[in-house]
């Protein structure tokens, strides 16, 4: 999964990669996830979303992912600037599958 997200968020332009990474900041914020520990341990060159990499917006969107994959999907659903991860197959029946499994567990 983390090498297609990858490719996507690289190929954000880059003010609509920090848009992104409010938004996942934002999500980990209500969460109770501070800023400052995600730095720490995600290993990102900054906590300031105007000077993230993409590689570091890949590696929160990774965590989200493996971590609140409902939250992951409510984000890329919220950025236009990643609907082009949607086209491709597998990623969509892997957010399906996520989806699916997330949803058994919450009934």
């Amino acid at each position: 999964m983390e090498p297609e997200l990858q490719r996507a968020i690289a190929q954000i332009k880059p003010n609509e990669r920090d848009d992104v990474a409010k938004e996942f900041l934002d999500r980990f914020k209500k969460r109770g996830i501070k800023e400052r520990d995600l730095e720490q341990q995600l290993g990102l060159s900054t906590h300031n979303t105007r000077h993230m990499t993409a590689d570091d917006v890949s590696k929160l969107a990774g965590f989200l992912y493996h971590n609140h994959p409902d939250v992951f999907q409510e984000v890329l659903a919220d950025q236009p600037a990643l609907v082009k991860f949607f086209s491709n197959p597998l990623i969509g029946a892997a957010l399906g599958a996520i989806a699916a499994k997330w949803i058994g567990k919450h009934k």
